[in-house]
């Protein structure tokens, strides 16, 4: 069982955009993105914000759910961002 770390969530965070801009990926996994950004921002949520810090947590919840779904997935593209920011800085 990996265990997930701050480094590993924060890699996996930042090849988000990079498998958002790629068309081969298939469009429920760019509409699981979405849903999760606008679920973040919209006024209604399972636990109101109100009850600081439990309003945050379904929000979390949420996000870990989403980036351990689609952890393959944001770990290909980690690799590719890395060997990207690699080569621009030789």
């Amino acid at each position: 069982m990996q265990f997930i770390t701050f480094r590993m969530l924060s890699r996996r965070i930042k090849a988000v955009s990079y498998m958002m801009k790629d068309k081969t990926v298939p469009m429920r996994k760019k509409l699981l993105i979405v849903f999760g950004i606008v679920y973040l921002f919209l006024p209604v949520d399972l636990i109101p914000p109100v009850l600081f810090p439990f309003g945050f947590f379904d929000d979390i919840v949420l996000w870990i759910w989403i980036i351990w779904h689609l952890k393959d997935t944001l770990d290909e593209y980690w690799a590719v961002s890395y060997t990207h920011l690699r080569a621009h800085e030789t």
